[in-house]
């Protein structure tokens, strides 16, 4: 009995020692995977497969590039969006614009209308239609002499004129001073 047992020993460790030194097989990287290769097919339906795959991933891929190039031409756009609104806001404080925002818009309507794009002109423009968006300059002082001193109605009514053709809050309440008598 205990011959058979040495027997069965010294089988199981020659069993362990042979699984042991015997080398692993590698896969091969040409080779089909386990998983790709199905029982009773043919290499040629194994790599048709494999190729429709690669089709479905480049199609995959290719849809993803044209979403990423959209996306990249929205982002141009609003980048342009972005420094034109920048060029306006600076030509409009440059000629003193009171409502920014206001003057903003219209003057990207302008632009939007033009052959060729060009803010300058479309500030210069919107000054000229709408004069009450932008500050007056202040008159240049001039030397009088009393006798010269225009009378004062005719001076109530240029500042009517001027409160009217600007716009100018400053100028309304200069009007509407001098007209109660303060």
């Amino acid at each position: 009995m205990q011959d058979e047992m040495t027997d069965q020993s010294v089988a199981v460790a020659q069993r362990e020692e042979e699984s042991t030194t015997k080398p692993v097989p590698q896969p091969d990287s040409h080779a089909p995977v386990e998983s790709e290769a199905q029982p009773g097919r043919g290499d040629g339906e194994q790599w048709q497969d494999r190729a429709q795959r690669a089709e479905r991933s480049l199609a995959e891929l290719a849809d993803r590039l044209t979403e990423s190039e959209a996306s990249l031409e929205q982002a141009r756009h609003a980048i342009d969006a972005v420094e034109q609104r920048r060029r306006i806001e600076r030509a409009l404080e440059e000629a003193h614009a009171l409502d920014l925002e206001t003057a903003t818009i219209l003057t990207a309507a302008a632009i939007e209308g033009m052959d060729e794009p060009d803010v300058a002109i479309a500030v210069r423009d919107l000054q000229r239609r709408k004069p009450f968006l932008f500050r007056t300059r202040p008159n240049q002082a001039s030397v009088m002499s009393a006798a010269d001193a225009p009378r004062e109605d005719s001076v109530l009514g240029e500042v009517a004129e001027t409160a009217r053709r600007t716009g100018d809050r400053r100028e309304l309440l200069r009007y509407l001073r001098m007209k109660r008598g303060g």
